[in-house]
């Protein structure tokens, strides 16, 4: 396959990209992906889409052990760490796996659609890639199974526009703002007559995402949007393609942990972190 956005950011550096999965995969029962193996325990054909490590499959396979668990991932540096465990991964897409007729009783979307918004040529930081994902994971999926999706939450159209002000513990790190506003391709510029600290809700959300990943990650989280759609918008999403929503769940994961002693915790950071992270499942009808 020709390479792509994901596989030359990997390559570019490969230690970090080491240290991106180590953190990726550290203790899923301390955020919402501990819930996905719980989620998929009575599944017996499960795909996981954009299965990184094999984390995720790993944890659905202690607890169920008798299903039958396929992943694909388009960065073939995550297909080769998972074939050296034993897990049955390809370097595919679920476009590929629909036009080939394949089925599944399960579809788990693990912090991986905001990518695919993200990477998208077409229409990045749009919801059309993701939207497209949702129609082909109906396509490989049989009437009744389920859809898994945990990914990141938006500010509320509303008042995405508000402006917040972030203060950091050392001073030294005021520069990482500054930074955020030139790397980060979605900026938006309605900030930039405001204070040096400034950022609207929606820009200050997402660069609470991108820096609690510090140095390392840096280059690769910056060109993601983590928050691609609301609530709302989630809920819309899913059912326009014909699923029932079965569970709905919104968590803070562990960027306040990750944050504490480096941002000073006003209130009104402490309620952007309040919703980061939903967790989605629906029923196919």
């Amino acid at each position: 396959m020709t390479e792509n956005k994901l596989e030359q950011l990997t390559g570019a550096n490969k230690p970090n990209y080491d240290l991106y999965l180590q953190r990726m995969t550290q203790s899923i029962s301390q955020s919402s992906k501990g819930l996905i193996p719980f989620f998929a325990s009575q599944c017996k054909k499960i795909l996981d889409v954009g299965c990184g490590s094999g984390i995720l499959m790993n944890a659905i396979q202690a607890v169920n052990p008798d299903a039958n668990i396929v992943g694909i991932d388009i960065n073939q540096s995550a297909v080769d760490t998972c074939i050296e465990q034993g897990l049955d991964v390809r370097n595919a897409t679920l476009g590929d796996l629909a036009k080939a007729g394949e089925k599944f009783d399960c579809v788990i979307f693990s912090s991986v659609l905001h990518e695919f918004s993200s990477y998208d040529d077409k229409a990045p930081f749009k919801p059309d890639a993701i939207l497209d994902a949702i129609l082909d994971a109906s396509k490989v999926l049989e009437r009744g199974g389920y859809i898994i999706i945990r990914d990141g939450v938006r500010v509320e159209k509303q008042r995405k526009d508000e402006i917040v002000a972030i203060d950091f513990v050392n001073a030294e790190d005021y520069t990482w703002i500054e930074r955020f506003k030139k790397d980060f391709p979605d900026y938006g510029k309605t900030a930039e007559n405001q204070a040096s600290n400034a950022l609207t809700r929606e820009n200050a959300k997402e660069f609470l995402y991108t820096y609690t990943w510090g140095e390392k990650s840096w280059n690769r989280e910056v060109v993601e949007r983590f928050g691609i759609l609301t609530i709302e918008e989630w809920k819309e999403a899913v059912r326009e393609q014909g699923f029932d929503i079965k569970n709905l769940m919104i968590s803070a994961e562990e960027y306040k942990k990750y944050l504490t002693g480096k941002i000073v915790m006003t209130d009104v950071i402490e309620r952007l972190l309040e919703e980061t992270t939903m967790l989605l499942v629906a029923e196919k009808i």
